[in-house]
């Protein structure tokens, strides 16, 4: 880690602000690049000019020969407090980045639906019946009718190749070291499928009174990544009690949801054994459901941690790194034995 050294007064070659850089005693300044490094601290007022003449500003002061190192430590504890650019520890962190992945971000503090899941048991006409009474009722429909407006600009201003560009190479963060605790852990909606012998189930009935890895994906790009967490998972749970695999293949587009059902047979012998009760199909748009679930992205495969209550405790999605396996098979074990003790 390179040192910090005296404090260099400019100003910003983009809005003429004043401008404080410490210089970095080991590194000229021209040769780093200063939003990434982390290697220069901006003080004062904000700037609100473009990176580039940021950039170029330190870049003015490279034949200036570095100050001696005269702040004290408290003091550059209290000016990187106060700073908003990248701290060096940030900095080597996002270092250890692949580049491929681009610009990662926190795992979500929470996920799923704030209400546990209901299976629907009604008929199409009682669930006819409900949605005209909805329809009726003003303050149920406007709040209705403005989330699917909203829904809507969204899908609409969404370029086709989104997700595409989004993706980073398969992963967007790296899973959390914890899992989430139950008091702030959202619930695993129920979702209304088919399994491979063509026969309608609910996931709900599935998940209660086990601990389950319930993996999505949308794609053969993504099913490749939840293998990664799925092999694992079965080479120590395979004959575990109370600790499933269940596994979502999810297909939104109308004219692919035909194509999928016709290749069910083959799914379904291609499929290990121990894996076919477990394996379901969805053909349904579930776009509003992935937003509060942190599936963002149908090019990405995701895998969840679910306790006996149907709560998500932990997420996980691209391809699985070595500590992610650890911490998932850690983790199944401790709510299994939390599962044991109840």
């Amino acid at each position: 880690m390179c040192g910090v050294g005296g404090q260099i007064e400019t100003k910003c070659t983009g809005c003429q602000l004043p401008l404080f850089l410490f210089a970095c005693q080991n590194s000229t300044i021209e040769n780093m690049s200063v939003l990434q490094k982390g290697f220069f601290i901006s003080l004062g007022t904000k700037h609100f000019c473009n990176r580039s003449a940021y950039i170029n500003s330190a870049r003015c002061l490279a034949t200036l020969p570095p100050k001696a190192n005269n702040v004290s430590k408290k003091e550059q504890q209290s000016i990187s407090g106060s700073t908003s650019s990248p701290t060096p520890t940030t900095a080597s962190a996002e270092a250890a980045i692949p580049p491929k992945y681009g610009k990662f971000r926190q795992p979500p503090a929470s996920l799923g639906s704030t209400e546990p899941p209901v299976i629907d048991q009604n008929t199409w006409f009682q669930r006819k019946k409900q949605a005209l009474k909805d329809f009726t009722d003003f303050d149920k429909a406007f709040a209705a009718h403005a989330a699917e407006r909203r829904y809507l600009v969204e899908q609409a201003t969404k370029s086709y190749f989104a997700d595409v560009h989004g993706s980073h190479g398969g992963k967007m963060y790296f899973a959390s070291t914890q899992l989430i605790k139950p008091d702030k852990a959202g619930y695993m909606p129920n979702f209304e499928a088919q399994n491979l012998f063509r026969k309608t189930v609910n996931t709900t009935e599935t998940l209660v009174n086990k601990i389950s890895l319930m993996s999505f994906f949308y794609n053969k790009f993504g099913e490749s990544h939840v293998e990664t967490f799925i092999q694992p998972f079965l080479d120590k749970y395979r004959d575990t009690k109370d600790v499933q695999l269940v596994e979502m293949n999810v297909q939104e587009n109308y004219l692919k949801q035909y194509l999928l059902k016709a290749f069910v047979p083959m799914i379904r012998r291609n499929l290990p054994l121990e894996r076919r009760d477990n394996y379901y199909l969805l053909y349904r748009d579930i776009g509003r459901v992935r937003k509060f679930m942190d599936m963002t992205n149908q090019h990405i495969g995701y895998v969840f941690l679910i306790d006996e209550n149907c709560r998500i405790r932990w997420t996980a999605h691209g391809k699985a790194t070595e500590e992610e396996i650890a911490n998932m098979l850690a983790m199944t074990d401790y709510l299994k034995q939390k599962k044991e003790i109840k």
